[in-house]
């Protein structure tokens, strides 16, 4: 597969359509953003995005996240003098663009996260390797110290970077500001 690419189609007929790219011999998933209108959201009421912002829409949407069962975190947190849990026992699953988990956090206490689960960039690496960029957005429970929290309630935004070969994966992933780790995957 090669890097999901962008391109912006205009003539008379469509009015701008932004085409995001699929693989050589693979058919485009429905929900994957095939197809990203150049109009915003009101554009009823005459609203038109520019070309680049529906550009940046389209790559952020991205497609869905592979399914996958994703076992085991180990993090490092930086710019810290504090000495931090780094295993997280964490346990997981990837489904239709979803992610429910839960794992121990970096101060001992259970953490429960679920929200979308995206791929923004693909490309192959050889017959059977796959290098994978995306992210996770949404609602966390659990935490009660180190980050921003309302009641426990909290939001996670993470940024992944992943190596899949056939059903095994290992992903990087960035908080911002805080902490990477490790995580593993078993795909589907």
């Amino acid at each position: 597969m090669g890097f999901a690419q962008a391109l912006f189609i205009e003539d008379a007929a469509t009015a701008g359509v932004m085409v995001q790219g699929q693989a050589l011999g693979e058919n485009a998933d429905a929900d994957a953003g095939a197809f990203c209108e150049k109009r915003a959201p009101g554009a009823d009421n005459g609203a038109v995005e520019s070309p680049l912002s529906a550009r940046l829409w389209c790559w952020l949407k991205g497609k869905k996240a592979r399914d996958a069962l994703v076992l085991g975190m180990w993090s490092k947190h930086y710019q810290t003098k504090k000495h931090y849990r780094t295993r997280h026992d964490l346990i997981g699953a990837q489904y239709k663009g979803y992610f429910l988990a839960t794992f121990a956090n970096s101060h001992n206490h259970q953490v429960v996260a679920a929200g979308l689960s995206r791929t923004v960039a693909e490309k192959a690496l050889g017959a059977h390797w796959l290098l994978e960029a995306g992210y996770k957005f949404g609602p966390m429970y659990g935490y009660r110290e180190g980050i921003p929290q309302v009641h426990r309630f909290s939001v996670l935004p993470l940024a992944s970077l992943g190596v899949s070969c056939r059903m095994l994966g290992v992903d990087l992933n960035l908080v911002p500001g805080n902490a990477f780790s490790f995580n593993m995957r078993i795909n589907f």
